[in-house]
């Protein structure tokens, strides 16, 4: 993802860090990655210089908030925020256009845009 082969180490160590936290999977992915994010860092606070290294490269490939419309604008500086300041935004304010991925955080149930999706009632589900 990073042009340094380092940062993209460091990455593959952080989302393992990440994903060994206890999960609750009742909370929102925004709410839990942030939930994560801040446990990772008070459990492994040698991470903390790694995460605000990954947090500034990551911010400088995501989308200028100028250039979006104001729903998607209003989400993805929600998202900036959140990895900034974990656990600081409540909820992801909702947008007619799916967000870019956070690389930093996980997502056992990825958001999905479900305007895209086709619902067909007389087709069996078959496995």
């Amino acid at each position: 993802m990073f042009p340094e082969r380092a940062i993209n180490r460091d990455l593959y160590l952080w989302l393992a860090a990440l994903a060994a936290g206890e999960v609750d999977y009742t909370l929102p992915w925004f709410q839990l990655n942030q939930q994560l994010t801040k446990k990772t860092l008070l459990n492994f606070p040698g991470l903390q210089a790694r995460y605000q290294r990954f947090v500034e490269s990551l911010l400088t490939l995501r989308p200028y908030l100028t250039r979006l419309p104001p729903d998607e604008a209003a989400a993805e500086r929600a998202i900036q925020q959140a990895l900034r300041h974990p656990g600081t935004v409540g909820e992801l304010p909702p947008a007619k256009s799916p967000h870019q991925p956070v690389l930093l955080w996980l997502h056992p149930s990825p958001p999905i845009n479900t305007s895209n999706l086709v619902v067909h009632d007389d087709e069996p589900i078959t496995q």
